[in-house]
């Protein structure tokens, strides 16, 4: 692993965007440690220095338009609009009051959109997202994330014909730098957090 991501998972760790004790998922397991980038809204130096990093794993591409996932990845999302002078858009769930817009932000149909989320896992909210966007003539040209868990998304969203790319591509990567530059209480913790991720 790179240097420059070394020190931006260590400073994860610093900023509690990883967090240690007794947690229940979403999956209905317990874990002594939860993953969480809504934090990178209290640490302004990190989230700028992910935006640049997940910015230059689009080097390739071409795009018009930013997407994010509300709300966790908004505040990245923001960054990464502010550092490339590229806009970004929102999709969202229509509501029964207010103006009656699925995209929030200015948009022209045939424009293409990076969609960008914080955590891949299962792949379904970048395909409602995608869905939402396709409908109003964007082009959807790449997805995004920080961390992509390996739970599925990738296989999911290839049969959809979308690429999935990632700042961190396992967890394990994450759970290694912590463990080999002491930001873990014990080895047992360590253990048991690499479990899941190894069957």
């Amino acid at each position: 692993m790179r240097q420059e991501l070394v020190d931006t998972t260590l400073a994860y760790y610093d900023c509690q965007c990883i967090r240690f004790g007794d947690f229940l998922l979403r999956s209905g397991r317990r874990s002594p440690i939860y993953i969480n980038f809504r934090t990178l809204r209290s640490a302004p130096a990190i989230r700028i220095q992910t935006a640049r990093l997940l910015l230059q794993l689009t080097a390739d591409l071409e795009f018009d338009l930013l997407a994010d996932i509300p709300q966790g990845v908004t505040p990245i999302v923001t960054s990464m609009s502010d550092i490339s002078g590229i806009p970004f858009v929102s999709a969202r769930e229509l509501k029964d009051h207010g103006a009656d817009d699925e995209i929030d932000g200015l948009y022209e149909a045939g424009q293409r959109v990076l969609v960008v989320d914080d955590v891949a896992t299962s792949g379904g909210s970048f395909l409602e997202t995608t869905e939402i966007l396709t409908r109003h003539g964007l082009i959807v040209v790449g997805l995004l994330v920080i961390l992509n868990r390996r739970e599925g998304a990738q296989e999911r969203l290839a049969k959809e014909n979308y690429q999935l790319r990632a700042l961190f591509d396992f967890p394990l990567e994450i759970l290694e730098v912590g463990f080999e530059h002491g930001r873990f209480p014990s080895q047992e913790v360590y253990e048991t957090s690499r479990r899941p991720f190894e069957t």
